[in-house]
């Protein structure tokens, strides 16, 4: 029988163990250095844009780990639009209300 090479997990793909936390960001705010980048991944609230975000996960990675991270996500959204359709501006779904 033969199997879904799609459905296969990747030689190399990390396996999350359960104790590792799952983080969901909304924002990301990325610091670049010479040799590496810095991620920050933070959850800030649609209603109250002038509030900083609260940062959640930080990642480092280094040029290369970034460049392999960014053709990686073009491809899944690539696919993700061909079967969906594409992602609504999110300029235009931002929410933008001034501090009161």
């Amino acid at each position: 029988m033969a199997t879904d090479p799609a459905k296969e997990p990747k030689i190399g793909t990390p396996h999350a163990q359960p104790d590792v936390p799952r983080v969901y960001s909304n924002t990301v705010a990325a610091h670049p250095g010479a040799f590496d980048i810095v991620l920050d991944f933070g959850f800030q609230l649609g209603d109250q844009p002038h509030v900083p975000a609260d940062v959640g996960a930080r990642v480092a990675m280094s040029w290369e780990h970034a460049h392999a991270l960014a053709r990686v996500l073009a491809e899944l959204l690539e696919r993700y639009q061909e079967e969906l359709g594409p992602l609504p501006n999110i300029e235009k779904a931002r929410v933008a209300k001034e501090p009161s």
